[in-house]
């Protein structure tokens, strides 16, 4: 667990008391308004904002917001849109967003976002900033990292910024389909509850969904599957990243060195999970692993929801040709009950006992039977069309699940774990055979049953790049409760 500074102290121990209650679109919208006023395209970074641009803004604000429902206030006080804005200022300086300053070539008190405020006001306006790039976050982490490589390959330069950028952006790799997962999946929700709604409703819903098809989605689509594919860069990062392990041992001490006096905090954090942690190895190991889960698990899961979205955007377009044909021909089912409804008692009658007797009649034609050709038969092949309903898992199936999932989490043992045990075995010695190691639990049995394989081939320092064991086999066979196997001597290598 990673142990974070608290966040509800001192100014902010109310923080976001303003985004609650009957007024918390009011204060929303007037915290994206005043940031735009400030940091827009078209402010003035030489002006300073008084008390009374700062009230104008959230009047103008309050007065074209509207008035959420809410039981905070009770019915019939309401208050006057300057009164709300001079209220919701100094709220918004009491919880920490804003802070009073002395403006020196104004001479005056002036107004301005906390570094807190700031930050967060950045968030809620980021979606609608005119300016939408293309994220490239796995060709950014490839540039860095080659860059990295590089620069010390061609001219023995060391540049660990160029290191740890490349583990910022593969963060943003595993971000950038973990928000675009969220996206499609909130609007074939969306799409999912025009079921229960009315026809111009559900217009106005495929609209939406057709401009966003056609726009931010197919954008979406394009950074992720063509410009900016994780696995057409997926293969060259993990070579780099082999290339970096395999450098010299003085040259990784002194990256090692450069980054734990460029990263001191960063440093502090790690100690706090395992002593002695290893820089470079750490930075190494988080490219890989957010590279290989944006590669396995989050690309396919973004291919499966937008099949899903498109099949559910079909469905709603399919939906709404129902509903047009229904409320917009003569012929649909609507129209006819209404010309009904308009009938007379006896109209109604005679139309129905018109409808009883239409086509009861026998219509009787002699025909030349020698003019008649038999049609060819035609073997026709059964067409298989029935849908399988895939039915609901039963209590007992469900439990079964889990049941399996838990053992299979219980029967896995990563390198680390076994690496450790191996050691932990070694005791004060450097040797041990295959037959010594302990075995007094299912996670100690999991490791001896890997530690040859691991020892064998996974083991690496990760400083020289040299193995950590060798593996001699013995004449004698082990043989305990456990298993029956050849037995094998592990030496260790290391310091």
């Amino acid at each position: 667990m990673t142990y974070r500074s608290s966040f509800f102290v001192g100014n902010n121990a109310h923080f976001f008391s303003p985004l609650n209650g009957k007024f918390r679109e009011q204060a929303y919208q007037c915290i994206c308004e005043l940031y735009d006023q400030v940091n827009g395209p078209e402010c003035d970074f030489r002006s300073t904002l008084s008390r009374r641009d700062v009230l104008d803004t959230f009047d103008h604000v309050i007065r074209h917001t509207p008035l959420l429902d809410s039981e905070d206030t009770p019915v019939g006080e309401e208050l006057d849109s300057r009164d709300l804005a001079s209220q919701l200022l100094r709220k918004l300086i009491d919880c920490g967003w804003l802070e009073t300053y002395r403006d020196p070539s104004h001479m005056r008190t002036s107004y301005r976002f906390t570094w807190l405020g700031r930050r967060f006001a950045t968030v809620f306006t980021q979606d609608q900033d005119d300016i939408q790039i293309d994220t490239q976050n796995s060709r950014s982490t490839l540039v860095h990292l080659r860059s990295f490589v590089d620069r010390y390959q061609s001219e023995q330069v060391i540049d660990t910024d160029a290191l740890m950028m490349a583990v910022r952006f593969s963060r943003g790799v595993v971000n950038d389909f973990t928000e675009a997962i969220e996206h499609t999946v909130s609007r074939r929700v969306l799409l999912i509850a025009t079921i229960n709604e009315d026809l111009k409703e559900a217009r106005a819903r495929g609209q939406q969904t057709l401009e966003y098809m056609a726009g931010p989605f197919m954008q979406e689509l394009s950074d992720r599957f063509l410009r900016d594919n994780i696995d057409l860069f997926n293969r060259e990062i993990i070579d780099l990243l082999t290339t970096i392990m395999m450098w010299p041992t003085d040259v990784k001490i002194d990256i090692e060195k450069r980054l734990r006096k460029r990263h001191p905090k960063l440093l502090d954090k790690l100690t706090q999970q395992r002593p002695h942690p290893f820089l470079l190895g750490w930075a190494n190991e988080q490219i890989e692993r957010y590279v290989e889960q944006a590669s396995q698990v989050l690309m396919p899961e973004l291919r499966r929801e937008v099949r899903s979205l498109v099949h559910r955007a079909k469905m709603h377009f399919d939906y709404l040709n129902r509903l047009n044909y229904q409320s917009d021909s003569p012929d649909s089912i609507l129209n006819v009950i209404r010309r009904l409804e308009a009938l007379t008692v006896e109209a109604k009658h005679s139309v129905l006992e018109h409808a009883v007797t239409f086509g009861t009649g026998f219509d009787i034609r002699l025909m030349n039977i020698d003019q008649v050709t038999p049609p060819k038969s035609i073997t026709r092949k059964d067409e298989v069309n029935t849908v399988e309903v895939i039915p609901e898992l039963t209590d007992d199936e469900k439990r079964r699940l889990l049941i399996a999932r838990a053992i299979n989490e219980s029967f896995q043992a990563n390198s680390l774990e076994v690496r450790d045990y191996i050691i932990n075995a070694l005791h004060e010695t450097r040797f041990v055979q295959m037959h010594e190691l302990p075995v007094t639990s299912t996670k100690e049995l999991i490791c001896a049953l890997n530690a040859l394989s691991h020892a064998g081939i996974s083991a690496i320092n990760p400083v020289s790049g040299q193995p950590l064991f060798r593996i001699t086999p013995r004449a004698e066979r082990m043989n305990n409760e456990y298993f029956d196997a050849p037995n094998y001597e592990i030496e260790y290598l290391g310091e």
